[in-house]
């Protein structure tokens, strides 16, 4: 995954030392840096690009970090809001808007890794929030199943019909993957890995060879050399690793 960092501050040299301090974190996944001097650079660069984290002032020249805050959270209501001020003033205002925290200036090295470490943390538990709450129906003649994702090993394809492994049993119904596809997170949740497997991203333990080891799961799951790549790429941007 991709986590995409907005860090707003009137004073280039803040900006920088924040910006720093984020390189020098090992998140374990791709992190995209968005540097604004004003709330109007800021909101420019955010019109077409979803940012998760938003690192503010409250006093800059032309914004109210407050007001810029309360713009960033309309449009990205899920968005991480962190204000680095020199004012203790605004802390009210700023938990008014559901900021994370609130952080005094001169920020140090070590409190900002503290607070990245609340952050991970928190988008960790959101994540896993959402596996839980997602869900996957089996809607066949004979009867429904609904499968949560945390549930789900992987999906088999066997001619027609497409076999589902998971904590509760396995499930057989007629499908294909292109069908299959359309109804399942393909983006965060489930990766193809062989013309006839899907796995959940979350079970993935290692790749060795030409196979992929599961969470709780002793089967071995196969793996073809063009999904290789994207399953290195999973292992090493997962965030729950």
């Amino acid at each position: 995954m991709v986590l995409t960092i907005a860090v707003c501050d009137d004073e280039l040299t803040i900006v920088e030392i924040i910006t720093s301090y984020i390189k020098s974190i090992d998140i374990k996944c791709q992190v995209e840096i968005i540097q604004a001097l004003s709330g109007e650079e800021l909101l420019k660069k955010i019109e077409q690009r979803k940012i998760d984290i938003a690192f503010l002032d409250i006093e800059m020249e032309d914004t109210d970090g407050i007001i810029l805050g309360r713009k960033i959270r309309v449009k990205y209501e899920d968005c991480i809001i962190v204000y680095i001020t020199g004012f203790k003033d605004y802390a009210l205002e700023a938990f008014d808007i559901n900021a994370f925290q609130y952080i005094l200036k001169p920020i140090t090295e070590k409190r900002f890794k503290s607070c990245m470490d609340d952050i991970i943390l928190r988008l960790k538990e959101k994540m896993a929030l959402k596996e839980k709450n997602s869900v996957f129906i089996i809607n066949n003649k004979k009867n429904v199943v609904k499968l949560k994702y945390e549930d789900i090993f992987y999906f088999e394809k066997l001619l027609n019909k497409i076999n589902v492994y998971t904590l509760k049993g396995n499930f057989e119904y007629y499908g294909t993957f292109k069908e299959l596809k359309k109804e399942l997170d393909m983006e965060k949740s489930f990766i193809q890995c062989h013309q006839g497997y899907i796995v959940n991203t979350l079970k993935i333990l290692e790749l060795k060879d030409e196979e992929i080891y599961l969470r709780d799961m002793r089967r071995l799951v196969p793996v073809s050399r063009r999904y290789k790549k994207k399953i290195r790429k999973i292992l090493e941007e997962n965030l729950f690793e």
